[in-house]
């Protein structure tokens, strides 16, 4: 993914994923980027996604001058190349539900910055599976994805963290799966079985 970009495997790679709508408040991440991109002069932000805000997010890198900085790159069915590639993964929400994109950049042994809405808090921990932020506040989401792109030992622990995370809720939706398959098609639900009550 990255030679399709242009960079090399030393340039910092600052990934999102959304689509371009109001609740992914990607301006707010682009007005971050306006602070980290003159602190960290080779780091790239890779916003995959469309949207009715496209043209606008297009004109806001423009206008904040960092146009060159921003890659802007339609949403694809294989992520696992982007998320590989990338050094931080960022999700800007005004609000969220279960951000199922952080459990994927988190699966990929990326590390995560979030806004502290929703369901993210759930998953985010704050530094010990991602670092969580205020929402609308880009000073906060600068100054966790510049932390994270010069602490290796808090991006080391982030990442342990976040993995373990990812694998945890996959066994679960995985058990989850299997339990609905058998209580649908063999009509048995196992999760009323017990020791003083027999599987029906």
């Amino acid at each position: 993914f990255r030679s399709e970009l242009g960079l090399g495997r030393e340039d910092p790679l600052v990934l999102h994923v959304g689509r371009f709508d109001v609740p992914k408040d990607q301006a707010t991440l682009l007005r971050a980027w306006a602070n980290v991109a003159p602190a960290v002069p080779r780091a790239v932000l890779v916003i995959v996604g469309s949207g009715p805000l496209e043209d606008e997010l297009r004109e806001l890198a423009t206008s904040y001058g960092i146009a060159k900085r921003v890659r802007f790159v339609a949403p694809r069915p294989d992520l696992a190349p982007v998320y590989t590639d990338a050094d931080v993964f960022v999700l800007s929400s005004r609000w969220e539900g279960f951000p199922y994109v952080v459990l994927e950049a988190m699966a990929r042994g990326v590390p995560v910055v979030a806004t502290a809405v929703g369901g993210l808090p759930d998953l985010v921990r704050h530094e010990e599976t991602g670092l969580l932020v205020p929402p609308r506040s880009p000073e906060a989401l600068a100054g966790a994805i510049q932390r994270i792109l010069r602490d290796g030992v808090l991006r080391r622990k982030l990442i342990a963290g976040g993995y373990a995370l990812a694998q945890k809720h996959t066994a679960e939706h995985f058990l989850q799966q299997v339990v609905a398959f058998i209580r649908d098609r063999v009509g048995v639900d196992l999760l009323s079985c017990g020791e003083t009550a027999p599987c029906a």
